[in-house]
């Protein structure tokens, strides 16, 4: 009899635990379909068969196409700008430095025909800065024109001489310029 018991005990242990792991896990689904509706509305939702959830959906889809909306009118507003500035100016130019350890900056710089378009390349020239009180004196070392093809400055040795540069100095400050990838 106590063997009947014991295993009728741990038959019933056994199948409680069974159930409870059962209803914690249809717990925990149906608390992931519902959230906090009730448990038909959940399941409507999940169904797609509820106004009330439809229309939810569709308030919040119209939310971000308004916000959609609103930053595509900021942002043609700005390309508007850039475009008045566009026409407003016939070109632009990025600078490029480089600093010399032996004293100077060798500066190459990019022109530009267009703001909105910057591949627009249309030249560019390449120079040494040495500095200098008053005014910076400038050394010209290169030119790029619009098909992209660079000609070194030619310079005499009274040019060099009154740059307080040589030929060396010269050639390693050209070395330094800065010139796009497909540059000949």
């Amino acid at each position: 009899m106590t063997k009947l018991f014991s295993r009728s005990a741990g038959l019933a242990l056994l199948l409680s635990g069974a159930a409870l792991t059962f209803l914690i896990a249809l717990f925990l689904i149906l608390t992931q379909i519902i959230g906090e509706r009730t448990v038909v509305e959940g399941i409507k939702c999940q169904l797609g068969l509820s106004e009330d959830c439809l229309l939810k959906e569709l308030r919040a889809e119209r939310a971000r196409l308004d916000a959609l909306q609103t930053r595509y009118e900021e942002l043609e507003s700005l390309y508007s700008r850039l475009s008045a500035l566009d026409h407003a100016a016939s070109s632009f130019v990025i600078f490029h430095a480089h600093h010399l350890s032996s004293g100077g900056t060798v500066q190459t710089s990019h022109r530009y025909a267009s703001l909105i378009d910057p591949s627009t390349l249309t030249g560019g020239w390449c120079y040494l800065d040495l500095g200098g009180v008053p005014l910076n004196r400038n050394f010209y070392l290169a030119d790029m024109d619009r098909r992209l093809r660079v000609t070194p400055m030619a310079y005499s040795k009274a040019d060099l001489d009154a740059a307080g540069l040589s030929e060396a100095d010269v050639a390693a400050a050209t070395k330094r310029c800065t010139w796009p990838p497909d540059v000949q």
